[in-house]
């Protein structure tokens, strides 16, 4: 008997210590699921940088997410390798664009980087960004095209006015010449 009761013993004490121990853990994992109002407004604070970097609303962001989970889950993926995938596919496409117009202007993509490099570079120099500087160059290079177009078109204003000029002064000399013969033949 004094077996029975020292084993009902030990086990009602597991049994009371293994409550205790499960309530406490209950405990912690409710004070660890809802947030206190400083992590909440940290939380809020963040998003609002977040949104503000990118030059939207937080509601705006939110959505953003949340049209990217619904893109991820509709293709099976995370949302981090749905990232990595749109990314993969980004890269590819700006590979492409970079061989095209390397293409397109004769040189290879690594001379076309170098370009790009010396012209960002120059735009640094400048104290300007790449697009700013790129702008500036585009329209210094419109302005010098318009002006070579007005200057061909003043030179040929000035030759057309000079071979009208020697036209005038060519019909002149032979109205002359046949007004002389005249005033001769009648004296």
């Amino acid at each position: 008997m004094n077996m029975k009761k020292t084993i009902l013993t030990a086990a009602v004490g597991t049994l009371v210590a293994v409550a205790s121990v499960g309530s406490a853990f209950a405990a912690d994992a409710t004070t660890t699921t809802t947030p206190t109002a400083s992590t909440q407004t940290k939380h809020e604070a963040k998003l609002e940088q977040r949104a503000a970097k990118k030059g939207l609303t937080v509601e705006q962001l939110k959505q953003k997410r949340t049209d990217l989970e619904q893109a991820a889950a509709a293709q099976g993926l995370t949302v981090k390798q749905y990232k990595a995938k749109q990314h993969e596919a980004n890269q590819a496409k700006h590979q492409a664009a970079l061989e095209q117009k390397a293409q397109k202007q004769g040189i290879t993509v690594d001379q076309l980087k170098a370009k790009r490099a010396d012209t960002l570079q120059q735009a640094k120099a400048q104290g300007l960004t790449l697009k700013q500087y790129t702008a500036q160059q585009k329209a210094q290079k419109k302005d010098a095209k318009k002006a070579e177009r007005q200057k061909a078109k003043a030179d040929k204003q000035k030759q057309k006015a000079a071979q009208k000029a020697q036209k005038k002064a060519q019909r002149q000399a032979a109205k002359a010449q046949n007004q002389q013969p005249a005033a001769v033949v009648q004296q």
